[in-house]
C-alpha cells in the first residue's frame, strides 16, 4: 500500500515538474536588458525542474530499497545553489558574477571528481537502510558521501546567511528610492527560500533514515513546492518595471558638479523648507528621482542629506510628514474617511495608510481620532 502510495506521489512530481518546466520554457518575457539574469534563471530552473523528473524516473526504476547517495547530494547541492541564484538575481541583478558562482560550484564539482575516482578505487557498497549505514560508514566512498552531507548543511547555512544580506540590502534600497514601498518588499522570496532550506535539510535526513513513509511525505512536499515556487516565480516581470530602479541600484551614484555648485548656495535647510511649504512630500507614488528633479539637485545629494540630516531613509521621512499632513485632516474634516485622507496624503490604499499610521503613532486611525475628539469635545 505505501509502495503504492509512493509510486503515485513520484508520478505527480514528475507531471508537476513536466509541466512546470514548459511553462519557464514558454513564459514571454519582456526584451528588457535588466530581465537578462531571470530569463537566463528561468531557463535553468527549466532544466532542472526536468533533470528532477527524469531522477524521479530513473530512481522509480532502481527502487526504493537502495539510496544513491551520489545522486541525491548532488542534486540537493545544485538546486539549493539554482534556486539561491534564481532569487537573489531578482533582488540584485549584479549579484550572479561568473566569478561567485564558480566559487560556489566549486565544492560541488570537487564532490564529483573525488566520487568517481574512490568509486573506482575502492568501489560503492549499496547501502538501504541506517544499519547498513552504520556497517559500512568506515568506507572511503561512505566517508566522502557523509562529509559532503555535512558539507550541504554548511552550505545550505551560508547561502541562508547570503540571502538574508541581499534582502536586507534590497529593503535599504528600496526604502531609500520610493515613498510608497507597499507590496514591492517581495516577501515571497524570503519564503520561498526558507522553504527549500527546510526541504533540502528533510531530504537529507531522509537519506540518512531511509523509510517509505518519509518518501512518501518528501516526494509530496516536493511536488507542491516546486509548482509553488514556480508560479511566484513567473510573476516577477508584472512587478519588474515598478522595481527597476531599486534592483539595477547597488553602488552609490556619484555625485555630478551641478549638484556640488547647488549645494554651496543652498543648505539642507531650505531644500526641507521648500519640501515642507510646497507639501512636495504629499504627491501620490514619490520617488527621490522625481523629488530631485523637483528641487534640481542630485539624487545621492538629497538622498545624503535626508540619511545624515533626519537620521531616517526617504520613505521614513516622506511618510513621517504625511502622516502629520494626515492628523491635521482629520482633526479638521473628522467626517472624512480614512480612505479619502490617505489619497489626500498620497498614500496609495486605506490598509497601507492604517500601518503607516500606527508604526508613526503607536495607534490605530481610528483610536487617535476617537482621542483626539474626545479631548477637543471637553469643556
Amino acid at each position: 500500500m505505501v509502495e503504492l502510495a509512493l509510486h503515485y506521489v513520484n508520478l505527480l512530481l514528475i507531471v508537476s515538474c513536466a509541466i512546470m518546466s514548459l511553462l519557464f520554457f514558454f513564459q514571454p518575457i519582456p526584451k528588457l536588458k535588466g530581465l537578462t539574469n531571470y530569463r537566463i534563471a528561468l531557463r535553468l530552473l527549466a532544466l532542472s525542474y526536468l533533470s528532477l523528473a527524469a531522477l524521479t524516473i530513473l530512481d522509480m526504476r532502481v527502487g526504493i530499497q537502495t539510496i544513491n547517495y551520489p545522486i541525491a547530494l548532488t542534486a540537493t547541492s545544485l538546486q539549493s545553489i539554482l534556486f539561491f541564484f534564481a532569487l537573489v538575481s531578482l533582488l540584485n541583478i549584479q549579484f550572479a558574477r561568473r566569478e561567485l558562482i564558480a566559487k560556489i560550484l566549486s565544492p560541488t564539482v570537487a564532490y564529483v571528481v573525488l566520487l568517481l575516482i574512490f568509486s573506482a578505487i575502492f568501489g560503492t557498497p549499496s547501502i538501504g537502510s541506517f544499519y547498513d549505514l552504520k556497517v559500512s560508514y568506515t568506507h572511503p566512498t561512505v566517508v566522502l558521501n557523509l562529509l559532503f552531507m555535512l558539507f550541504c548543511i554548511v552550505q545550505l547555512l551560508l547561502l541562508s546567511l547570503l540571502i538574508k544580506i541581499q534582502v536586507r540590502k534590497y529593503e535599504a534600497r528600496l526604502n531609500d528610492y520610493y515613498a510608497n514601498t507597499y507590496k514591492l518588499h517581495l516577501v515571497w522570496v524570503r519564503y520561498l527560500f526558507t522553504g527549500a532550506f527546510v526541504f533540502a535539510l528533510v531530504i537529507i535526513v531522509s537519506l540518512i533514515f531511509n523509510s517509505t513513509y518519509l518518501s512518501v511525505v518528501v516526494t509530496l512536499v516536493n511536488s507542491v513546492f516546486y509548482v509553488v515556487f514556480g508560479l511566484f516565480y513567473i510573476r516577477y516581470p508584472l512587478i519588474y518595471r515598478k522595481i527597476e530602479p531599486v534592483v539595477k541600484e547597488v553602488l552609490p551614484i556619484q555625485k555630478d558638479s551641478t549638484s556640488e555648485v547647488f549645494i554651496k548656495k543652498n543648505s539642507w535647510e531650505e531644500l526641507k523648507c521648500r519640501i515642507v511649504e510646497d507639501k512636495l512630500y504629499l504627491q501620490p507614488e514619490l520617488n527621490i528621482e522625481q523629488l530631485s528633479e523637483l528641487l534640481r539637485v542630485g539624487r545621492t545629494t538629497l538622498s545624503n542629506f535626508i540619511n545624515r540630516e533626519e537620521g531616517v531613509n526617504f520613505y521614513t521621512w516622506i511618510n513621517t510628514l504625511r502622516i502629520e499632513e494626515a492628523k491635521q485632516i482629520i482633526i479638521n474634516n473628522p467626517s472624512y474617511s480614512f480612505a479619502t485622507v490617505a489619497e489626500m496624503v498620497g498614500i496609495s490604499e486605506a490598509s497601507n495608510f492604517s500601518r503607516q499610521f500606527k508604526q508613526a503613532t503607536k495607534q490605530s486611525p481610528s483610536v487617535w481620532k476617537a482621542e483626539q475628539l474626545s479631548s477637543v469635545a471637553k469643556p
